[in-house]
């Protein structure tokens, strides 16, 4: 199985809307008029970047975005890990070919297993040409819109912005603390290890 570190995962079309809004932002840290409101914005981006995507702690997408695995060639075998899941619809697989022009792979020749992208038995892997990026598959990954969201991360997600928003200088007279250790308690059964 291809793993995340033979390839490199691209955000092609981002989430449409954040994880959270800015009014349940503000909902959950109690503020109750819209002057924070640019922060509290920003604050939820910083805790989905952190959270989510390619490079997020969580290793899911949460809300739903199109993303590219790029490797260098057809994996050895015949499978393919989809990282940064839950991975919906049918992915496309395109590739460079021996004279480095793009060609699109049948779509008869795979298949989605889960976060899995298959080959059908039998197949044998098309010549490519020699660079980082020679196979694409494109696929779609996330729970859907903010309201598809499991709970318990949704939750995790709310508490980071108000860990963040509490705690956003960064020096204090007082000494700070780890995160809370409910963000990673509620986060640790849904978190997907590359």
């Amino acid at each position: 199985m291809t793993h995340l570190s033979e390839g490199r995962v691209v955000v092609v079309t981002p989430p449409a809307s954040p994880a959270v809004t800015t009014a349940d932002a503000r909902a959950h840290c109690r503020v109750v008029h819209a002057h924070h409101d640019a922060m509290l914005a920003s604050l939820v981006g910083v805790a989905s970047a952190w959270l989510e995507g390619p490079t997020g702690w969580l290793g899911r997408s949460l809300v739903t975005r199109t993303l590219d695995l790029e490797l260098a060639a057809f994996p050895w075998g015949r499978e393919a890990a989809l990282p940064c899941g839950p991975v919906s619809g049918a992915p496309v697989v395109t590739y460079r070919d021996a004279d480095n022009v793009v060609q699109t792979l049948d779509a008869a020749l795979h298949f989605r297993a889960g976060d899995t992208l298959v080959f059908h038995q039998g197949w044998t892997a098309p010549a490519t040409y020699p660079r980082p990026d020679a196979v694409v598959v494109r696929y779609t990954a996330g729970y859907g819109d903010a309201t598809a969201l499991p709970l318990p991360v949704r939750q995790a997600l709310l508490l980071l912005v108000g860990h963040l928003y509490e705690n956003r200088e960064a020096a204090t007279p007082t000494p700070q603390t780890a995160l809370p250790f409910a963000v990673e308690s509620l986060l640790t059964p849904w978190r997907k290890y590359q």
